[in-house]
This record gives structure tokens, sequence and C-alpha cells, in this order.
């Protein structure tokens, strides 16, 4: 049996990190696939509904290809203590 992708060769997929950030008590999101997606919120589902309203703009400003049916976005959860900002 192969092992697929549970998206279509239709999609586009980014990967988005979504980390707690136990100093500043928030969720942080950041992702290498989408430049500019760094936003935090003190509630996990509101960060993953501002990173589904703001990513696809992002995308698009860009330049992201919009052949495809539609993009997939793959969250990877980290609960991890994140450096303080110098």
């Amino acid at each position: 049996m192969v092992n697929q992708a549970p998206w279509s060769a239709l999609q586009m997929a980014y990967k988005v990190f979504v980390l707690w950030d136990a100093d500043a008590n928030v969720w942080v999101a950041h992702s290498d696939d989408i430049p500019g997606l760094n936003t935090e919120d003190a509630s996990r589902d509101r960060l993953v509904s501002r990173v589904m309203d703001v990513a696809p703009e992002l995308l698009a400003l860009n330049g992201a290809r919009r052949d495809t049916n539609e993009v997939v976005f793959l969250f990877e959860e980290r609960r991890e203590h994140l450096p303080a900002a110098a």
C-alpha cells in the first residue's frame, strides 16, 4: 500500500507552525512557505482562523500559483519555550 498525502495533486499544501509562547501567553503562527505570515493570539482557535483568513491574501501578494483547485494548510503544533526577543 502506497502512503498518500491527505490532499490531491490539484491542491497546494502549505505548512504552518503553531507554537505556544509561554512567556507572552499567546499562540504564534509562522510559515516558511508563506512569506509574511507571522501572527499571534491568546486563543489557538482564533489564531488558526486568522491564518485561514490572511494566508490566501499573503499567497496572492507573493505571486503564488492560482491554478489549483484549493489551498490546504498543514498546521504543526508545538508547545515550547520561545526565546525572548532581543
